[in-house]
């Protein structure tokens, strides 16, 4: 019995090797963090509006994950919960001057928009951020 607990124990080797690793979200949460997005530019940052009652903004956001995983490294990545903050979700939208949506996706850097996308749009942005990088 002990073997077997041995081989299917993680624990100790870091892990399963087969299980993805989570995505790298910062949750979004207060106005501080919003503004402290312009500072520092050193990296671009990605805004992922999400609304958790909508299964397009889940599937939106699963694609997104698959997508955007090789960039993972390159990226800070915040999560926005709509519902957990709707007006931080409106102040994002007043901050960089692009109208509300959900899900929607924004890539800062330099304090300014790069890109942004909704809905099904979100696929069409790609990881290419040393394109998009001002720095």
């Amino acid at each position: 019995m002990k073997k077997l607990k041995s081989l299917f124990d993680t624990s100790s080797t870091g892990g399963d090797k087969n299980r993805p690793v989570p995505f790298p979200w910062t949750p979004l949460e207060r106005i501080e963090q919003l503004l402290s997005l312009q500072e520092g530019q050193v990296r671009p940052k990605v805004i992922f509006k999400h609304s958790t009652r909508c299964g397009l903004s889940s599937m939106m956001m699963r694609r997104f994950q698959q997508n955007w995983n090789q960039a993972r490294d390159q990226a800070e990545f915040y999560l926005l919960d709509l519902f957990g903050d709707r007006e931080l979700s409106q102040e994002v939208a007043r901050h960089f001057d692009i109208p509300h949506q959900s899900p929607q996706v924004l890539i800062v850097a330099g304090g300014q928009i790069l890109d942004h996308d909704s809905h099904g749009g979100i696929d069409r942005l790609r990881p290419d951020l040393e394109r998009k990088n001002p720095a």
